[in-house]
C-alpha cells in the first residue's frame, strides 16, 4: 500500500480557480485604469475648451459657428477648427471606441442661456455616448449644462 504523494483533483480546481479569479481582477482592474485615462483625458480638454470659449466671449458666437460651418459634410473638420486657432487637438481613436466618430462643443447662441454649451457627437457605438456621460460627470459640471446628442 504505497501513498502516492501529489496533490488531489480538487485542490487543484480550487486553486486553478484562484489563479483565474485573480487574473480577471488584474485585467479588469487595467481595463479600468485605462477607461479612467480615456475619461481623464476626455474631461481635460473639454475643461480646455470651455476655458477657451469663455476667454473668446467677445466673438465667442462668430467664431463657434464658423468651426460649425467648417464642420458640416467634412470628416476631417477637427483639423480646420484647429487651424482657426480654435480647439486642442483631440486624438479620437483614443477617446471614441469608432474610429469615425466625430464630436464638438458648441456654446448656446441666446442670452439668457448664454453661459450653456451643448456637445454634439456622431458615432457608431452606445459605449461612446455612455463614456460621455461619465466624461460629463468627472468634469464636474452640472449636466443641465450640457445636452448630449447622439446620432448612431
Amino acid at each position: 500500500n504505497k501513498k502516492i504523494k501529489g496533490f488531489s483533483i480538487q485542490s487543484v480546481i480550487i486553486g486553478s480557480v484562484i489563479v483565474g479569479v485573480i487574473a480577471m481582477a488584474g485585467i479588469a482592474y487595467s481595463w479600468y485604469s485605462a477607461e479612467e485615462s480615456r475619461i481623464n483625458m476626455a474631461s481635460q480638454t473639454l475643461k480646455e475648451q470651455i476655458l477657451f470659449i469663455e476667454s473668446q466671449r467677445h466673438n465667442s458666437f462668430s467664431t463657434l459657428e464658423a468651426w460649425h460651418e467648417a464642420g458640416d459634410g467634412d470628416e476631417d473638420y477637427l483639423d480646420e477648427i484647429i487651424l482657426n486657432g480654435g480647439l486642442s487637438q483631440v486624438e479620437t481613436k483614443k477617446i471614441f471606441r469608432d474610429p469615425s466618430a466625430l464630436w464638438e462643443i458648441r456654446q448656446v447662441n441666446d442670452q439668457t442661456f448664454n453661459k450653456s454649451f451643448y456637445i454634439h457627437i456622431e458615432t457608431n457605438y452606445d459605449d461612446d455616448y455612455k463614456f460621455w456621460e461619465k466624461v460629463l460627470k468627472k468634469t464636474g459640471i452640472t449636466e443641465n449644462y450640457f445636452n448630449l446628442k447622439y446620432n448612431p
